[in-house]
């Protein structure tokens, strides 16, 4: 059996033109720094130009260099110094320095590294899944342009950690990254959640705000969970043990890979669609009122692909200018043209669909179409109600709600088969991306999650008290500040109990984590979005935030600022009798 150890490591890293792209290293390059096997000096990767260091604080400064070799740290007009272990590695305590900048550091081993650039204030640790990890560029950009192009924050930095994963043990260094300022073209790339916050406490205290972005679109609460710290949850700790086995990881993909394989091959084979964007509507055609969520209540097969088409009249054709198609959201993946003229595509449901567009080239006097290929990978598909659907240019706007015309050109009679989310697995951001942190200052954490863990909520609260304990002793800080958000509302009002009820009893889960000391809540049910799991308002999530930094830091207080909590209930003569700690006033 191969050993986990030759294993490669995966990690999700971004070019300058903010695409993702997936790269394999071998486990020696986190697992072990170079600087050891030459002896030279080196830094981990957060120890750069440009970093924050939390004030009011010691904060440790660590880095490798030859066995036995002297390193000393001039800051502040003042040395220290320390001996490299026989690891090779090295660790000091800086004294608590007054927030400002920036300021000088100098390394000096057998050579000498220079940051010319700290800067001393607070630093924060974001982390979370989609919610947290959403960036001011992508679906929010419209919503937020003003603040993306306004943005010249030089004292706001963010570093984006990148998505790490690994099972067999704690990487040591981060493979990439830099801390960047709030402006343009980085702030495009910061945490929406973070950079509202920071903006808050910058505007407050006028200290520099450093903001560590780790954070993974649909990770579970353990996955950020050290392996020792899992043994008291059996199901985890088996399952990490699972995924340590590479030769029963690489069966898995092999299988899951053929079997996604063979479904997608089938669809396309049956597909009978190809040159529908420019085929005639005709009787096979049936009006279905959109939008709306197709399936077979509605005489609708699927999984499988349709076609919807629009129909909309121009006296004349529209004047040079840009345009932006809206179609909200769509159930699972979407393909668009209008007048058989490709637009874009979207490969799953959770973006919103925003097309812009050259009206004058694409849109003529008279009879105008959109044409729209729609893949649903379950049972349910199609346009998701309650979001914007409309084409704009200019001072026009065609509203595109109302009937459109739908064909079925594919169908299958199973969904897509499910495949494993390996970086989701418990331990393996945590070993990735958590464990490389270790010893930097932190001034506290921020955390947005629970949507991943909302299926089976019951255990939640125990899941999180863990982790706040893990973390606060890697970070050597018992006290160690950690805000969160409960999940708001979502899905649509029910009469009955069924899976909407998981995020009720979920918020319970969250709310009993404040039991934990210099924890504190901030509830956003009022900012959810009954059909959307990413609601948009990010900026008031942000302030939310940066209100319990003030009760928590300021006050001392681990409940203030989080928003009405229950406190007791009564029923009495047919009705609720319902009391609150920190309501407010009217």
């Amino acid at each position: 059996m191969m050993k986990m150890d030759t294993l490669p490591v995966c990690t999700r890293i971004r070019t300058a033109k903010h695409r993702w792209h997936f790269v394999v290293l071998g486990w020696l390059l986190l697992a072990y720094p170079a600087a050891n096997a030459f002896g030279q000096l080196r830094l981990p990767r957060l120890v750069s130009s440009g970093m924050v260091l939390a004030h009011g604080q010691p904060v440790p400064v660590w880095g490798w260099a030859a066995a036995g070799q002297s390193v000393a740290v001039h800051w502040q007009q003042q040395v220290h110094t320390t001996v490299a272990n026989a690891e090779g590695r090295w660790q000091l305590m800086l004294p608590a320095s007054k927030a400002g900048g920036p300021f000088s550091m100098r390394i000096v081993a057998e050579k000498e590294i220079v940051l010319p650039e700290v800067w001393v204030g607070e630093v924060w640790l974001c982390s979370g899944q989609s919610n947290m990890e959403q960036a001011m560029n992508g679906r929010l950009k419209y919503r937020y342009a003003n603040y993306v192009q306004q943005a010249q924050y030089p004292q706001i930095r963010q570093y984006l950690v990148p998505d790490v994963f690994r099972f067999d043990e704690p990487a040591t260094d981060l493979p990439a990254g830099e801390w960047l300022p709030a402006q343009m073209p980085h702030i495009q790339e910061f945490t929406a959640v973070g950079y509202f916050f920071a903006l808050e406490r910058w505007q407050k205290t006028g200290r520099p705000i450093g903001i560590i972005n780790a954070s993974l679109g649909g990770s579970p609460a353990e996955a950020w969970i050290a392996e020792d710290s899992l043994r008291s949850f059996a199901d985890k700790w088996k399952e990490l043990q699972q995924v340590k086995d590479s030769q029963w990881v690489a069966g898995v993909q092999q299988r899951e890979q053929a079997a996604s394989a063979a479904w997608w091959q089938q669809l396309q084979a049956s597909d009978i669609g190809a040159g529908w964007q420019q085929a005639p509507v005709d009787a096979s055609w049936k009006l279905q009122t959109m939008p709306a969520m197709l399936h077979a209540a509605n005489g609708w097969s699927l999984p499988g692909v349709l076609w919807m088409k629009k129909k909309f009249w121009l006296s004349q054709p529209p004047a040079a200018g840009t345009g932006v198609l809206e179609l909200g959201r769509i159930v699972e993946s979407d393909s668009v043209w209008i007048n058989g003229r490709w637009l874009g595509h979207t490969t799953y449901q959770y973006p919103a669909r925003r097309y812009e567009l050259d009206a004058a080239s694409l849109l003529r006097a008279g009879e105008n179409e959109i044409a729209i290929r729609m893949v649903a990978n379950g049972r349910e598909g199609g346009m998701v109600p309650d979001k914007l659907y409309e084409l704009r240019w200019a001072d026009t706007l065609i509203d595109l709600k109302g009937d459109w015309w739908v064909k079925q050109s594919a169908a299958q009679s199973t969904p897509a088969p499910a495949t494993t989310f390996w970086r989701w697995k418990p331990a393996g951001l945590y070993n990735g991306m958590m464990a490389p942190m270790a010893n930097y200052g932190l001034t506290g954490v921020l955390w947005y999650q629970g949507e991943s863990n909302a299926a089976q909520p019951a255990n939640y609260a125990r899941l999180m008290r863990t982790l706040i304990g893990n973390w606060r002793q890697q970070f050597q800080r018992p006290d160690l500040p950690f805000l969160y958000v409960q999940l708001p509302a979502f899905l649509a009002p029910a009469d009955t109990v069924q899976e909407r009820s998981n995020w009720a009893a979920m918020r319970q889960q969250q709310a009993m984590v404040l039991q934990v000391p210099h924890t504190a809540m901030a509830g956003i049910f009022d900012l959810g979005e009954w059909n959307d799991i990413h609601p948009e308002n990010k900026l008031d999530v942000g302030k939310r935030l940066a209100a319990l930094a003030v009760a928590l830091l300021e006050k001392g207080d681990t409940a203030a600022g989080c928003g009405p909590l229950l406190q007791s209930w009564q029923y009495k003569r047919g009705a609720y009798r319902l009391q609150f700690r920190f309501a407010g006033s009217r």
